[in-house]
């Protein structure tokens, strides 16, 4: 209750949260989905989440360029996701 005003709003931020690691890779490869879920799989940062965890703990092959690359995506959005959020939530401190 303490980020969500409703136990409805909670639950459905863990079924959306489900939904997302499902179609991320991590129970399962990817390609095994049809591919319009491998579409949307694409566009869900948590699969690329997944992926750099893959590679850090030695799973995965990765170039080293792409992960400093995707590295710096996914910290540069929630750098600027974060200071959104701000406005809009915290509005002016005083």
């Amino acid at each position: 209750m303490i980020i969500f005003k409703s136990s409805g709003a909670a639950e459905s931020a863990g079924v959306l949260m489900v939904f997302m690691v499902f179609l991320a890779g991590v129970y399962f490869p990817v390609s095994f989905l049809p591919k319009y879920l491998q579409y949307i799989s694409a566009v869900l940062p948590i699969k690329y989440v997944a992926d750099l965890m893959r590679f850090v703990v030695g799973v995965e092959s990765m170039s080293m360029s792409w992960f400093i690359v995707t590295n710096l995506v996914l910290a540069g959005a929630g750098i600027v996701l974060l200071y959104l959020a701000g406005k809009k939530f915290l509005g002016q401190v005083r």
